[in-house]
């Protein structure tokens, strides 16, 4: 698997924005999607700090399954990402830089294939 990464400005409403479980809100000015676009479910997705030592808690409620995304409210910063799919298979990209204001797609896939 393989993730490809977009950052663009924000849309003017995201309804599905959500922000991470034991977060607020204070300083959420970005939004971060993730879209799988693989046959398997997302079933573990985690985000980190640059400057952290160890990943934050599991973001994922339920799974990103394989055609869907996932949005969450992010403060500006520099972040690690983490997936893991039920059998195991890991995926991670390190070094999203992101600013208020912008919009950072994260696009799971297998390899081999490109974002459209």
């Amino acid at each position: 698997m393989k993730g490809t990464l977009q950052v663009e400005p924000v849309p003017a409403a995201h309804a599905d924005a959500q922000l991470p479980r034991g977060a607020s809100d204070a300083g959420a000015c970005a939004l971060l999607v993730v879209t799988n676009r693989t046959a398997r479910s997302i079933w573990s997705f985690n985000v980190r700090a640059h400057s952290s030592g160890s990943w934050g808690d599991e973001l994922l409620e339920g799974a990103i399954l394989p055609g869907a995304s996932s949005a969450w409210e992010v403060g500006p910063g520099i972040y690690h990402l983490r997936a893991e799919t039920a059998d195991g298979t890991r995926i991670q990209h390190f070094g999203l830089s992101v600013a208020c204001g912008q919009l950072a797609r994260w696009v799971v896939e297998e390899e081999g294939v490109g974002a459209p």
